[in-house]
């Protein structure tokens, strides 16, 4: 996702909306993909997750404050309500979810 992408989709959606920052790279990265993805089909159609390659989109990375990978940002109505990085287990992931659905 590029900066207008996001801006477009994720902070004017009034829903709950979910950023994942990656680098192909990062091996922390490549362990959450999975997670995401089983946590995030539990909540399809009430939360919207969308990922963003840290090596090809600097510019959002800085706009973030994202200074290490993985990161996941929860947004609700445009507004940062949780946020993970480092080696992020299932069970933050669902309570993250949980927050940003709540708010």
């Amino acid at each position: 996702m590029t900066a207008d992408d996001i801006k477009s989709t994720v902070l004017q959606t009034p829903g709950p909306a979910v950023l994942d920052f990656y680098a192909a790279s990062c091996a922390p990265c490549g362990a959450l993909e999975p997670r995401l993805e089983r946590v995030a089909a539990q909540y399809a159609g009430t939360v919207s997750v969308y990922r963003v390659d840290a090596e090809r989109e600097p510019a959002v990375i800085r706009s973030f404050h994202v200074t290490s990978v993985p990161t996941v940002i929860f947004f609700k109505a445009g507004k940062e309500v949780a946020r993970l990085d480092g080696l992020i287990t299932e069970r933050d992931l669902k309570a993250a979810f949980e927050e940003a659905i709540s708010r």
